[in-house]
């Protein structure tokens, strides 16, 4: 074990390695074991819920077939026990008010209008703003959230160079997060007013190594693990 600390780990959709992905028994196990950062995805339903999903349809971590936009909240809930509400989410990240969520959006769930699926997203988390930030690949409701609600936020990228670096300038996030592994080798991270969140990382030596090359958090699917150097 590298002897990173604890707080540096982002527990990503919980700990997808030993608990159902983006449900609430992963992300309550990662706080329970002193997560400071959590991670989870958000798609809507055809009723404009935000559940905790990343694919579009339920059938890879739930079992059940149905593309989540297509069904209304009770349908999910009656269909799986796996995939929680937002609202659910807020209520435990209450219990650990130390802790940050790293709210996701994906880009499926702004197909019906950017500023609709932006306030139904922020409506369950209102009463613990003080511990959200939220992230999405889609800049433009970034800048939504943050011009109409003040709302700290992330953006991640897909890929690393001077296109996108300058975008980032200009929108200038409190974070960045990026995929370890499309970053070329030798690369410095960029400067800016951000801290930097890299992932995928699944290996505590190259964690480490991240962390001296300039990366402030890492996400792992695996937080007990790291942090216990069991995995």
């Amino acid at each position: 074990m590298s002897g990173m600390e604890r707080e540096r780990w982002v527990a990503h959709r919980g700990i997808p390695a030993r608990h159902p992905e983006n449900g609430l028994e992963g992300l309550r196990a990662a706080l329970r074991a002193g997560a400071r950062f959590v991670e989870f995805d958000i798609r809507l339903t055809r009723d404009w819920v935000p559940v905790l999903l990343h694919d579009a349809d339920l059938a890879r971590t739930s079992g059940v077939r149905g593309r989540v936009a297509g069904m209304d909240w009770e349908e999910v809930r009656a269909a799986t026990d796996v995939v929680p509400s937002l609202a659910e989410a807020a209520e435990l990240l209450r219990e650990y008010p130390l802790a940050t969520a790293f709210v996701e959006i994906k880009h499926g769930a702004l197909t019906r209008g950017v500023a609709r699926a932006a306030g139904a997203i922020v409506a369950p988390l209102s009463p613990i703003r003080g511990q959200v930030v939220l992230i999405s690949f889609h800049a433009g409701v970034l800048r939504h959230l943050r011009a109409t609600g003040g709302w700290p936020i992330g953006w991640i990228f897909e890929s690393y160079g001077f296109f996108n670096r300058q975008r980032a300038m200009r929108l200038a996030p409190e974070y960045l997060f990026a995929d370890q592994a499309r970053i070329p080798a030798g690369e410095a991270l960029f400067a800016g007013p951000w801290q930097w969140a890299l992932y995928e990382v699944s290996d505590p030596d190259l964690a480490w190594n991240w962390r001296q090359r300039g990366a402030d958090l890492i996400e792992t699917n695996d937080f007990t693990g790291m942090v216990t150097g069991i995995c």
